[in-house]
């Protein structure tokens, strides 16, 4: 596993105070129809200060020649060629290789917005002392784009981000779009190697949730661009299902320290299993002594929705019902503005 052009920095940080270190960290795995745009993307930026960590995770297309030719002809990007385990364990490849104090994450098949996107994200957590900043994507199909949009904005504490994103996940975002400290990767805010689990970006937004020491920042400006593409992996099929979910938070509930302001960490972990329980669109063996355990636990200190969920994850057919009622109300609901528009 080596680079192409010259060996790995570990971790050396740069002390330029006005523009430090950024390492990109881009893992792919056949990609080949968008590594130019990717990667033009990058070259463009500008931001003055780049390294670019592309880890191939064991293509078996065109890409790696590709990867190669950036590497030739651009000296802040490097190359590295590894035996594929997954999207995770690129990642991390990338920051154990990585020399920068702040990193970003693209994927392959997306690109960033503009060219003062790295600019932007870094002067914000400069200017305010963060432990990351997270900017807006634009998400684009085959024939529509639409822009996300935050419901707050600006430099919260990291106990807010916590209390947010322990209620049902309702901030988990991915890593890509932001600019993070490096030393908040520790290696274990990743999924164990060689395991697939369902919501792997707030599984490792939890584990970051618990090193964070500063502010961190939500802005209301596009930064990324997401395409969606045919075949990627997603939340959907068979990765959804509560077996998944149960080695999922197992793997998770001996490391979290911190949770919502005035829980525990069990009772918060407890509204976020609730939660994932309640939309697995199949059915719960409420045999199992895992789910048993969560069926039981009291929840009457909980908020309404909480106990609501735990009541309705009593009954298989009731919960089924409401999921697909919910997601015909949402179709409709999408075909009204598509209509409006």
């Amino acid at each position: 596993m080596l680079f192409t052009n010259k060996e790995p920095k570990i971790a050396i940080m740069n002390t330029n105070d006005h523009h430090p270190l950024v390492s990109v960290i881009i893992p792919v795995w056949n990609k080949e129809p968008f590594l130019r745009r990717c990667f033009d993307s990058i070259v463009s930026q500008s931001y003055p200060n780049l390294e670019v960590i592309v880890v191939d995770d064991g293509s078996t297309d065109g890409g790696g020649a590709i990867i190669d030719e950036y590497a030739s002809a651009h000296p802040h990007f490097k190359a590295y060629h590894k035996p594929n385990a997954g999207a995770a364990e690129a990642r991390r490849s990338g920051i154990e290789a990585c020399g920068g104090a702040w990193i970003m994450f693209v994927d392959a098949d997306d690109s960033l917005h503009d060219r003062d996107a790295i600019s932007f994200l870094t002067g914000k957590c400069i200017e305010n002392d963060l432990d990351f900043a997270y900017g807006t994507i634009q998400r684009i199909t085959s024939n529509q784009r639409f822009f996300s949009h935050f419901s707050q904005e600006g430099e919260f504490s990291a106990q807010w981000y916590r209390d947010r994103l322990f209620m049902r996940g309702s901030i988990s975002i991915s890593p890509c779009e932001c600019v993070m400290r490096r030393d908040l990767w520790a290696p274990d805010v990743f999924p164990p190697a060689h395991v697939r689990l369902p919501a792997e970006d707030l599984y490792t937004n939890i584990l970051l949730s618990q090193r964070l020491t500063r502010k961190v920042g939500f802005y209301n400006h596009v930064v990324y661009d997401y395409y969606q593409v045919e075949g990627s992996l997603s939340m959907g099929g068979k990765l959804y299902n509560y077996q998944l979910f149960k080695q999922f938070f197992t793997s998770i509930a001996s490391k979290i320290t911190k949770g919502v302001e005035n829980q525990s960490p069990e009772q918060s972990l407890l509204t976020l299993e609730m939660h994932y329980m309640c939309f697995v669109n199949g059915p719960l063996n409420l045999r199992d002594p895992w789910l048993r355990k969560i069926l039981r636990a009291d929840v009457s200190h909980l908020s309404r929705r909480t106990r609501l969920e735990q009541l309705v994850m009593r009954n298989n057919a009731v919960r089924l019902f409401l999921i697909r009622a919910n997601r015909s109300l949402k179709r409709l609901l999408h075909r009204r503005r598509m209509h409006e528009i």
